[in-house]
């Protein structure tokens, strides 16, 4: 399953990539992930303490970069900042998925049964 994520969204980022000619943002991308990847991924690493998730929030971080958030980076401030804070936006959506899917699967896994005098 955790392979099968980080392909599709390999697959995403590669075919946004294909659609339009290399520009300044793409190859801004392209440093940014070069540069600071470990860096975001040890960020992500220390927060949610699974390498499988850091690697699909990592990765989540970058596409986010290259369908628009890049349009947000003041190239005249340092970029680690900033990417921890995009780095952090990613991990509260995680937090809240898992926590959604917490709430979700107590409600449908936990059914009641009715006390036998009532039946």
């Amino acid at each position: 399953k955790q392979q099968y994520l980080n392909e599709k969204l390999v697959n995403r980022l590669l075919t946004k990539m294909k659609s339009r000619p290399l520009n300044g943002k793409a190859q801004l991308v392209d440093e940014l992930a070069r540069k600071y990847r470990r860096d975001v991924y040890h960020f992500a690493q220390y927060s949610v303490q699974n390498p499988e998730d850091a690697e699909d929030i990592t990765q989540e971080v970058f596409l986010n970069l290259s369908s628009g958030a890049i349009h947000y980076y003041d190239s005249e401030k340092p970029a680690l900042p900033w990417l921890r804070r995009v780095t952090r936006s990613v991990l509260r959506d995680f937090f809240k998925k898992i926590n959604a899917e917490k709430r979700t699967s107590k409600t449908i896994a936990e059914p009641r049964l009715l006390p036998p005098d009532v039946l």
